[in-house]
């Protein structure tokens, strides 16, 4: 494939395991979308060839050369990293999925490539299977889309748990920390908090290190960007509905609930959210993570309640949401539970203050340091 766009047809008998001496017309690409901040193009095109037809989604990044910038940085970082998952990773979740055992599915990779070009400019082009064949119905927030996508997650993360990917390797190529707001990388957002949010930024490393300490069943491989935009849904044999995800710049470890937040603050309607609320839907998600869990088969009954325990993923849940929150604060708030994500990270930290054996008295969630609340954090969530 060459930066000038031009679709190698030899490299498109490969992929599809077409003999050479095949011939294959290549229809003309249509334009689907353009990638964040101009970084480049998602299109598709038809191979065909005697009788039988493939659509392939073809996706170019091109980031701009010679940028410094802390955000060109991190996003030439994650295609980096949606090159690796799709290379190394996919493969875990597509050999259940064909088996049955876990329904998330995700496109098959046909060719990843990427191209190192002068000093800081590499460029990327991704051939994947076109999920609108079986995923081309539009997202209404209604209640079994929300648990469809809810079961997803489940599924993708159960693939993960104890997986080699997590492991703290120079061959580790998906970010240490998942999700695309996570602190190391948005210290600028984190300066922009205003003053009246002030307690945010105060116990924003307090919250990070609590979040990344724990024993390694804590953690799976998180999709980092689930929200509405990066879920299609359809219906399987026209009744149940089913889904798929896409983009994974910003995988990597972490709690799955750091999904589970970033989805119900930006995606859940406010009527279904309200309808089953953040303890029905971490609820669903336990359920559905131990199904998941128990069918792949490489668990103990012990380790699976572990891992689905609906008060462990409830103090995952509030760490992420205050998180996520400490983000938007600096960032911007957006999506169809904002306004309930910024009142519950308050009570949260609330609680957290109030119950500290260390308060002093008169002292109040503004007095506290970067110190009280390591403390306070630590002893409202226990290793």
């Amino acid at each position: 494939m060459k930066r000038n766009n031009a679709l190698d047809v030899e490299l498109i008998k490969s992929v599809l395991g077409l003999d050479p001496t095949e011939k294959v017309k290549l229809s003309i690409e249509k334009s689907i979308a353009t990638l964040w901040a101009g970084y480049g193009t998602i299109g598709s095109f038809t191979a065909s060839s005697q009788g039988s037809s493939t659509n392939i989604i073809v996706k170019r990044v091109y980031p701009p050369s010679n940028s410094a910038s802390v955000g060109n940085q991190r996003k030439v970082k994650s295609y980096h990293i949606e090159a690796y998952f799709y290379k190394e990773l996919a493969s875990s979740v597509l050999n259940l999925n064909e088996d049955g055992i876990v329904q998330c599915p995700i496109a098959n990779p046909f060719s990843i490539e990427t191209h190192e070009g002068e000093g800081d400019s590499p460029s990327f082009t991704f051939l994947l299977s076109d999920l609108t064949d079986s995923f081309g119905m539009c997202y209404n927030s209604n209640m079994d889309q929300v648990k469809t996508a809810i079961s997803w997650l489940a599924g993708f993360h159960s693939v993960f748990y104890s997986h080699p990917a997590l492991s703290e390797t120079p061959n580790c190529m998906v970010w240490t920390e998942g999700g695309y707001w996570h602190l190391k990388t948005r210290l600028e957002e984190l300066g922009h908090i205003p003053s009246y949010d002030s307690v945010l930024r105060t116990s924003a490393f307090a919250i990070d290190k609590r979040m990344n300490d724990g024993t390694p069943s804590c953690f799976t491989l998180v999709h980092g960007d689930f929200k509405e935009a990066n879920i299609l849904f359809g219906k399987d044999n026209g009744e149940n509905w089913t889904c798929a995800a896409v983009d994974f710049q910003y995988c990597g470890k972490g709690y799955g609930a750091k999904d589970l937040v970033m989805f119900a603050v930006s995606s859940v309607s406010g009527k279904v959210f309200h309808q089953l609320d953040e303890d029905g839907l971490l609820r669903f998600y336990a359920d559905e993570l131990g199904k998941n869990l128990h069918a792949i088969g490489k668990f103990s009954a012990d380790e699976i309640a572990t891992i689905s325990n609906i008060d462990t993923l409830k103090s995952q849940y509030e760490l992420a949401l205050v998180d996520y929150v400490r983000f938007m604060a600096g960032w911007g708030f957006w999506g169809s539970n904002s306004d309930y994500a910024e009142r519950r990270a308050t009570e949260i930290l609330k609680e957290i203050a109030s119950s500290w054996s260390g308060k002093k008295p008169n002292q109040t969630m503004q007095d506290m340091t970067e110190e009280d609340w390591e403390a306070a954090i630590y002893e409202k969530y226990p290793l």
